[in-house]
């Protein structure tokens, strides 16, 4: 295990940087200081940091590098690349442009079908309205034949039973 921990100036040897750059690295990254805290171990007095330590370490310097490169060419742009961005955001500006018609054409449909569509529900719920009063009618009859058929029946039953 203590083979994998290691000091500040053991990784500052490996990364070609001063435990002062190190430590001035972790001081400016909050989060990267946090979570060191998280894989580092105390020993006497020194502080080791795990693989994962160490990685995360690394990794802060290697952004920092990959960032300075990315300034670099940024700053590098000539007058040419100037005009082709100039042209790049015209041709991006139409487009966003298009798209913003092609939004409000699309937002006209769809209101309209919704519109359709509600009209279409409204006459589909009259229609079934309509058909549940039908039932209710056509119940309310076959009740009314029920009682008049019982009501025969009985009066048969009765005039039966009488002889």
């Amino acid at each position: 295990m203590s083979e994998e921990l290691k000091n500040i100036s053991e990784i500052a040897r490996e990364i070609g940087k001063s435990r002062q750059a190190i430590y001035q690295k972790i001081k400016e990254n909050s989060e990267l200081s946090s979570y060191l805290s998280s894989v580092s171990v105390k020993e006497k007095n020194s502080v080791l940091y795990t693989i994962d330590g160490q990685i995360a370490i690394k990794q802060a310097f290697e952004q920092s590098k990959k960032s300075e490169i990315a300034k670099c060419k940024v700053s590098s742009v000539n007058k040419n690349d100037t005009l082709q961005v100039d042209t790049l955001l015209d041709t991006l500006q139409s487009q966003i442009i298009d798209l913003k018609a092609d939004k409000q054409k699309l937002q006209e449909q769809f209101e309209t079908i919704l519109t359709e569509s509600k009209k279409e529900y409204s006459q589909q719920i009259e229609f079934l309205k309509s058909q549940i009063c039908n039932l209710q009618s056509d119940k309310e009859q076959l009740y009314k034949q029920l009682e008049t058929e019982r009501m025969e029946k009985q009066t048969i039953l009765a005039k039966y039973l009488v002889m």
